[in-house]
């Protein structure tokens, strides 16, 4: 059942992210399910994966992307940080290769609420 519910959650996130990328017309719905799923792949330990970029409409020449990578709490003290996130970083230019990448390491935390 967890697994189940795992996929579907997953599900969600790449078809929200389809939506609005394919809606902007920054990346094609291809290069947006490479990037987070060569993410997933490449980086078991990633428990959780966001990104964020500016709103086209408002900012049309600024091409960045900031993406926040969640690990647990013991991989999170385990892991070589700094490597992780240029690892990540190389893999994301890749796809966006004119974008200004940023990456950011935080704690997933498992019961954790969105602001709303």
């Amino acid at each position: 059942m967890s697994d189940e519910k795992s996929v579907q959650d997953l599900e969600k996130v790449f078809a929200a992210g389809d939506a609005w990328l394919m809606k902007y017309g920054i990346v094609s719905k291809i290069a947006h399910n490479n990037i987070v799923a060569n993410i997933y792949v490449n980086f078991p330990k990633i428990k959780y994966l966001e990104y964020f970029m500016p709103d086209p409409n408002l900012f049309p020449n600024k091409r960045e992307i900031h993406v926040v990578l969640y690990l647990g709490f013991w991989r999170g003290l385990l892991t070589n940080k700094e490597k992780l996130i240029d690892k990540v970083m190389d893999l994301v230019k890749e796809y966006l290769h004119d974008y200004k990448i940023t990456v950011e390491v935080k704690r997933y935390k498992k019961n954790r609420k969105e602001a709303e």
